[in-house]
């Protein structure tokens, strides 16, 4: 009988702490939704992506915490927006001590997503990431961070054929030229970027044009 409790506990216990390093980063998730919010409407309004905590209208990152969560960081590398979770190295599940989880912002057909990772090699915390992120699928937004007010923001000039497959093009009618933004296609947005970079082939136009448009959206 004592054998077989101990077999029983054996599996038992390490599920059960699957199950709690699991239910403590969908709430870290829950923790982070503000900076997603916060990250997407700056975009929406600035065309770029904030720099920091401050620029995004947050407080600052130690200040965005939990029982299980140290800091929730909002950062910009390569263009790419980012929101970084710290998980505590004494307080969380020992499976996520230290760890750390990363959300890029990514297009998903006209619309802002993130997607998560984990990003500390040494606590490797993929296993217990949520899939209604690690699942979100698109491509990686970048666009180059703008410093100062962000009243002063300017659209990311469309620069062709040098662009790359994973910035978004749109066309601002305010300047009435190509910029990195989001648009309204809801098709494959390579269409879009094919227009920015000077393909106005008649087939193209009316794809693009009657799948949502490629106007700048808010």
């Amino acid at each position: 009988m004592v054998a077989i409790i101990g077999i029983l506990a054996a599996i038992a216990i390490p599920q059960y702490q699957n199950y709690v390093a699991r239910a403590q980063v969908s709430q870290a998730l829950v923790l982070a939704s503000g900076a997603k919010m916060a990250v997407a409407e700056y975009f929406n309004t600035n065309r770029t992506f904030p720099a920091d905590n401050a620029e995004a209208g947050l407080s600052d990152a130690a200040d965005i915490s939990d029982n299980y969560v140290e800091s929730v960081t909002v950062s910009v590398d390569d263009g790419k927006a980012l929101i970084t979770v710290l998980f505590s190295s004494t307080d969380a599940n020992f499976n996520l001590q230290g760890g750390e989880m990363t959300l890029t912002a990514v297009d998903t057909g006209g619309s802002i997503g993130f997607s998560c990772i984990g990003t500390t090699a040494t606590t490797d915390i993929t296993a217990y990431l949520p899939s209604n992120c690690a699942a979100v699928t698109g491509t990686a937004l970048v666009v180059a961070p703008v410093t100062g007010d962000p009243g002063d923001a300017m659209p990311v000039a469309w620069v062709a054929g040098a662009m790359g497959a994973n910035v978004t093009a749109c066309y601002d009618v305010a300047i009435e030229g190509w910029v990195a933004g989001m648009n309204g296609f809801t098709g494959d947005q390579e269409d879009v970027r094919r227009l920015a970079d000077g393909d106005d082939s008649d087939t193209l136009y009316v794809r693009v044009a009657f799948g949502g448009g490629p106007m700048c959206i808010d």
